[in-house]
């Protein structure tokens, strides 16, 4: 087998050496009854000499800030807002990234109330669920490959990514 970062990426985390990363990671799979689990890959990844070690921090006062943050993303994500009239729910915050400071990105949440009246910042939204329904056209694409000799399946998930399409599509014209 033939291992490789997926498309646009060179490198991952500082590792340089996909076919390296790839078999370790097949070789913790075999390990623990064919299943890869992210706890096994860690702790693979816990001595200095393993090819996967350079892909995480190991500073644990580092990792402790960084796995805050990703908590507190995950809290806002949770809040929702919902219309009286319908009892329907919609986010209450939503993740923009906008120019910044010397040309950099500056990424946050703003309140779903705001985001529609601020042109940047609606556009940011409209650019990531761009990203996402790339990300789930990419993730049905791979599914195809694996199913390519099962006509039953191949079928609806060409329905499937059909639906991806003409989603896209119409987010493009939002734009």
């Amino acid at each position: 087998m033939i291992y490789k970062f997926r498309s646009g990426a060179s490198s991952f985390r500082g590792l340089k050496n996909p076919a390296q990363v790839g078999k370790a990671l097949e070789r913790i799979r075999k390990q623990n009854e064919g299943q890869l689990k992210p706890g096994d890959v860690v702790e693979a990844a816990r001595p200095e000499n393993s090819v996967l070690h350079p892909g995480f921090t190991w500073d644990d006062t580092e990792a402790a800030e960084e796995y805050r943050k990703w908590e507190a993303r995950e809290l806002v994500r949770q809040i929702v807002v919902v219309h009286p009239e319908t009892d329907e729910e919609a986010p209450a915050f939503i993740h923009v990234s906008v120019a910044g400071d010397e040309g950099g990105k500056n990424r946050y949440y703003q309140s779903s109330a705001v985001l529609v009246d601020r042109p940047d910042e609606y556009q940011s939204a409209l650019e990531c669920a761009m990203r996402k329904l790339k990300e789930a056209s990419r993730a049905f694409e791979d599914i195809k490959r694996l199913c390519s000799d099962r006509d039953d399946r191949m079928a609806l998930l060409a329905v499937a990514m059909e639906a991806l399409s003409t989603v896209q599509v119409t987010v493009q014209r939002l734009q």
